[in-house]
């Protein structure tokens, strides 16, 4: 509920830049805010009156004498504090919250001066100074971007590697494989005993003399190479 008037108010009202410099706030969005939250309580009151109002008993105060009536209330009091509210809007931009023309604020005070050399010349090597970090920003940004695109890689292809390895024919593979290791471990004792009762027949056959003795090392490996699995 703002006034005609109040948001003349504040359409004509100068340099709000300058004025958000003093105050640090904009006085016409804050008088504006202050205005709004008075309508609001206002209206909240009349809602509560109205309220309290309908617990009467119709004998007493019909329902629909309690909607006219709370009707023409309505209006009186938004008439009334629409005007009252742009007469206090204006009053503290106009009065209270109006900066003065011979104000000076202290960023004008140092356009005022002219700067020294060396001032500009910090300035300058200032300004370097951040073009130079932020060349660094960006470089380091696009590295680590191609690091996660490096790590977002090893991850897709870890995770292919882990799909392969829990597939079906992985784990077919994977169970021949521990078959085989098994039948190896069962017949390891027998290939062991019978490697023995090799040695056994070498030696017999070297005392007997019927076989070089400088040739039973190689005779032997290759009889061991022919019993034992690759």
């Amino acid at each position: 509920m703002t006034s005609p008037q109040a948001s003349n108010a504040v359409a004509l009202l100068p340099n709000e830049e300058y004025e958000t410099q003093f105050y640090g706030f904009l006085p016409s969005s804050s008088v504006q805010g202050m205005v709004l939250m008075i309508e609001e309580k206002i209206a909240d009151a009349i809602d509560d009156l109205e309220e309290s109002l309908s617990q009467i008993p119709e004998n007493i105060l019909s329902k629909a004498d309690l909607s006219k009536g709370m009707e023409k209330f309505k209006s009186v009091i938004n008439k009334n504090t629409e005007k009252t509210l742009g007469k206090l809007q204006r009053h503290l931009l106009d009065e209270v919250l109006r900066l003065p023309n011979h104000l000076l604020l202290p960023c004008d005070a140092l356009q005022s001066e002219p700067a020294d050399p060396s001032q500009v010349e910090a300035m300058k090597n200032k300004i370097a100074d951040l073009h130079t970090q932020y060349s660094n920003e960006l470089y380091v940004q696009a590295s680590l971007k191609a690091e996660l695109e490096v790590g977002e890689k090893v991850l897709v292809q870890q995770e292919q590697v882990l799909n392969d390895i829990l597939s079906e024919d992985s784990k077919s593979a994977c169970s021949s494989l521990r078959d085989n290791l098994r039948f190896i471990q069962d017949h390891r004792a027998d290939e062991i005993k019978l490697l023995n009762d090799v040695r056994r027949q070498l030696s017999s056959i070297l005392s007997e003399g019927v076989v070089d003795a400088a040739n039973v090392p190689s005779e032997a490996d290759a009889l061991l190479c022919r019993l034992l699995p690759s």
